[in-house]
């Protein structure tokens, strides 16, 4: 009876605790969700909400509900649409205002904030499923006050819900790989079917599902009988299957390039992207692009000629042991639960986006530079020999150690860090010891992100969100075993480790939020230059991601003043590791002095700046003037700064050495600049 109350008695206490962390996390979530309004300046927020409500408003007149871009699965568009609908409602009813952009930016944050509590759940339900009640509140906790989704969560991005149907595709794969029924394949398909359906962050995870698979066969007797010998010669003609496919590629692409560079020019041929001074220099442009999107080409076709002839290798050298062959005859006997796991991945994925089969050209050739393909390909280094301007902040770094000091010390905070890869270091080696109990799948989706994303050209802070519900469950489950422990001074040291790890967790994201008790440091720019600048008055602002097309705009509606937006792109761009011609190196002053000129006040952020400080050679027209505007050696001089960043009890803190887009979205460094000179002088470059 004792036994039976003091075990109730746990539960209870269990599930306050787990009632208490999924409701601070909320609030931390919740918080500040209206900063910014009516402004959506975040670039990646606002594509979502347009791509959003350009599917409701075609839906309405077509019935048709293919997007007209395909950046991410059409889920999120859908769950933006269901919830706007009542919105509408409810405003109008009520007399309140019933813009539709300024009601989707509510109720997509408000999404995106629910989305990232519910993930708080599901990292507990995994943690208590692989590591115990303990690990499990701890990994909830760590992921309740880690700084990255908390920040994503304040936004209507993909993130925060692509994070979701991560964590819920994991809590499927531990349960298959504790109970391997096609039941539970069919699910897990299901749980990697939504992922995708959100975002194609899951890919890397794609052999999980085999692994479990492979783990999980039924090895036939050591002598096989007949049947099974046919079942491995039917593995080998398979795996030779694979090296043809492997080879083929190989020797067709040489005699397809031809056609691959005029595809090439009849989809990307077109207007600079920039201003029309720079349009008589788009021929020079898009040759750039073409020859990258056919080495973007040629590399890809290596990598998937490697990959499927390199499996089918691998495939035929095992089938050569004996265990092979006893392996080769259960993976043919039972490959009804992974060939039903992909398939239902498959059809969930097309269910919600049919448009992928039905207009494949549409959904996924880059017919712009913002298409899915085109965004694949940058991320995963084919441009990297010519990069764009928002990715310069990545030329010439290493690998997995520009994430250590850059993006992982500030996504989580320094202690939860070091708790967290030092986790991924003692369940490896847990793992190696076949001691991982059911943790094992944890590990190597763990090992398999890592892989993928730490070797990526493009390294944003926001690309390393789908590791961190994973970190924070091995963190978890490392803690939980050192205060389970039998041993006192190892739970008295897990305890203090916990408590540190938690409290300065919890500390940097509290500082962080001091963000949003100011006024956004882009608008209050825009109100100092509307306040100051007289009518009449020439307002010069940089093209930056930090404005985006809304930020832009918001500087074209200013009143009785005249706005140009000078676009630095074009100063920087298409020469990077190469010498650029005297043409168009005076193409580039005339551009830059003639804009200068022109204007009375300059606006611009420190960003632009930032990514190019260190390729000041390379880019000697808009280095020059960035010296020289900084160094007070110009026309210019500076009125006004703004710069509110993480603040704890009043005291800054430096986040400047993060990747830049920590700071892209929610604080960056803006200056105003006014003219020293009579606006009709000549600017000396």
């Amino acid at each position: 009876m004792l036994n039976r109350r003091a075990s109730r008695l746990n539960l209870r206490w269990e599930q306050a605790v787990l009632v208490g962390i999924v409701a601070v996390g909320m609030v931390l979530r919740l918080y500040g969700l209206t900063w910014g309004y009516p402004v959506h300046l975040h670039c990646d927020e606002n594509t979502t909400i347009a791509i959003a409500l350009d599917l409701g408003t075609q839906f309405q007149e077509t019935g048709c509900l293919r997007p007209r871009a395909s950046h991410y699965g059409a889920l999120p568009m859908y769950l933006l649409l269901l919830g706007l609908a009542p919105t509408l409602g409810v405003s109008r009813l009520l007399g309140l205002g019933t813009d539709v952009n300024v009601l989707s930016l509510g109720v997509g944050r408000t999404i995106s904030a629910l989305a990232d509590s519910g993930t708080i759940l599901v990292v507990y339900l995994i943690g208590a499923r692989a590591f115990g009640k303990t690990g499990g509140l701890i990994a909830a906790a760590c992921y309740a006050a880690a700084l990255l989704p908390l920040r994503e969560a304040h936004f209507f991005t993909v993130g925060p819900l692509a994070t979701l149907m991560l964590a819920i595709f994991l809590l499927l794969c531990l349960r298959l790989s504790a109970t391997p029924t096609v039941k539970n394949f069919i699910l897990c398909g299901v749980g990697l079917g939504l992922v995708l359906s959100v975002k194609t962050s899951a890919l890397p995870l794609l052999p999980l599902p085999v692994l479990i698979w492979l783990a999980t066969l039924k090895l036939s007797p050591q002598s096989p009988p007949a049947s099974h010998r046919r079942a491995v010669a039917k593995i080998r003609v398979a795996a030779v299957g694979l090296v043809i496919l492997g080879l083929l590629p190989l020797l067709v692409w040489g005699q397809l390039r031809g056609e691959a560079r005029r595809f090439a020019e009849s989809r990307l041929l077109g207007p600079h992207p920039g201003s029309p001074f720079a349009a008589e220099h788009a021929p020079v442009f898009w040759e750039t692009k073409i020859a990258q999107t056919l080495d973007a080409a040629d590399g890809a076709t290596h990598s998937a000629a490697a990959l499927l002839g390199g499996l089918g290798v691998v495939i035929l050298i095992v089938t050569l042991t004996r265990r092979g062959r006893r392996w080769a005859a259960a993976a043919w006997r039972q490959k009804g639960g992974i060939i039903g796991c992909f398939a239902a991945a498959v059809a969930v994925f097309l269910i919600i986006n049919p448009h992928a089969v039905l207009s494949p050209a549409h959904y996924w050739l880059p017919t712009d530079t913002l298409k899915l393909t085109w965004n694949a390909l940058n991320a995963s280094g084919a441009y990297r020999a010519a990069p764009f301007a928002w990715t310069f902040q990545f030329v010439e770094t290493t690998p997995y150690l520009y994430q250590l000091r850059h993006i992982y010390p500030y996504a989580l905070g320094t202690p939860l860090m070091i708790v967290a890869l030092a986790a991924v270091v003692y369940w490896c080696g847990r793992l190696l010891r076949r001691q991982a109990g059911l943790a094992w799948p944890l590990v190597f989706a763990m090992l398999l992100m890592l892989g993928s994303m730490g070797g990526m050209w493009m390294k944003m802070t926001r690309y390393v969100l789908p590791q961190i519900p994973v970190l924070c469950l091995l963190a978890g489950g490392m803690l939980g075993a050192f205060l389970n422990t039998t041993v006192r001074y190892q739970r008295w040291l897990g305890g203090a480790v916990v408590a540190l790890v938690l409290l300065s967790t919890a500390g940097w994201s509290v500082a962080y939020l001091n963000i949003y008790r100011h006024p956004d440091n882009r608008l209050a720019a825009f109100d100092y230059v509307d306040a100051v600048a007289p009518p009449g008055s020439n307002i010069l602002t940089e093209e930056d991601d930090a404005w985006g097309i809304t930020g832009l705009n918001l500087w074209h509606s200013l009143s009785r003043r005249n706005v140009r937006i000078y676009d630095p792109h074009y100063i920087e761009h298409d020469y990077y590791g190469q010498s650029i011609p005297a043409t168009q190196l005076a193409a580039k002053r005339e551009y830059l002095q003639e804009h200068l000129q022109w204007a009375d006040y300059l606006v611009l952020t420190e960003l632009r700046r930032e990514r190019i400080c260190h390729l000041g050679a390379h880019f000697p027209v808009i280095s020059r003037f960035y010296e020289r505007l900084f160094g007070e050696q110009s026309d210019w001089r500076l009125l006004v700064e703004y710069d509110t960043g993480p603040a704890l009890f009043g005291i800054p803190i430096d986040d400047s050495n993060s990747e830049p887009t920590f700071r892209l979205f929610d604080h960056p460094h803006v200056y105003v600049f006014s003219k020293r000179i009579d606006r009709t002088q000549r600017i000396e470059q």
